[in-house]
């Protein structure tokens, strides 16, 4: 299991708290891990609008984790609402790492403190972390 701890702000505001994987995917040694950060509706074939985005290890364990444009369209709402205290700006998901649980048979459950990757998703979900990364 990965996934910040009882969700992202946006999440624990607008929904579940806990999040799930949705989606894996690999090419040749590079392992990506997306979880949702939000509602979604399960009956299309439609990717969430709400996701992260972990860059894996080849040992599964996160390295990075970045979060969709519209994760962050929907804590500027709910900022601006109230709901979040802090602006998009100075949001600790994006500017601290994140502290991430993860789940090994061998030691139990350990706390990784994962970094944001340049703090803003780049919109387009294949090429996320290959810009440069």
């Amino acid at each position: 299991m990965i996934g910040p701890q009882n969700g992202g702000r946006s999440a624990r505001v607008i929904g579940d708290p806990y999040n799930q994987v949705i989606n894996i995917m690999a090419k040749g040694d590079h392992i990506e891990a997306m979880t949702l950060e939000g509602p979604w509706d399960q009956t299309t074939w439609a990717l969430p609008q709400d996701w992260a985005l972990y860059d894996l290890s080849e040992e599964f364990v996160p390295q990075r984790v970045t979060f969709s444009d519209n994760y962050w369209e929907e804590h500027r709402r709910l900022s601006e609402q109230g709901k979040i205290k802090h602006d998009v700006e100075h949001c600790p998901e994006r500017t601290q790492p994140m502290a991430v649980k993860m789940w090994d048979p061998q030691t139990g459950w350990s706390e990784l403190k994962v970094p944001p990757l340049a703090g803003k998703a780049s919109g387009q979900l294949a090429s996320t972390t290959k810009q440069g990364h």
